[in-house]
């Protein structure tokens, strides 16, 4: 790690947290395919649930990743 470039702030990953139960399951009435000439446009929906069993608040982000297509 170079420290010259560190700020005040450093992020860690310390592993999955088994208190903390994170679902994510797919919206079935969202879920919509299209096709329009040569093209297939798909709409899905997900249902992202956290729940905290410790007995403190935590504070999270929640980041998703997207599909990319591979087709050019």
């Amino acid at each position: 790690m170079d420290v010259n470039i560190a700020s005040d702030t450093l992020d860690i990953s310390l592993g999955r947290d088994k208190n903390i139960i994170i679902k994510r399951e797919g919206i079935k009435e969202i879920n919509d395919a299209k096709i329009i000439g040569n093209n297939v446009t798909e709409t899905i929906g997900w249902n992202i649930s956290i729940k905290n069993n410790k007995n403190t608040p935590i504070r999270i982000i929640v980041e998703d990743q997207f599909p990319v297509s591979t087709r050019k």
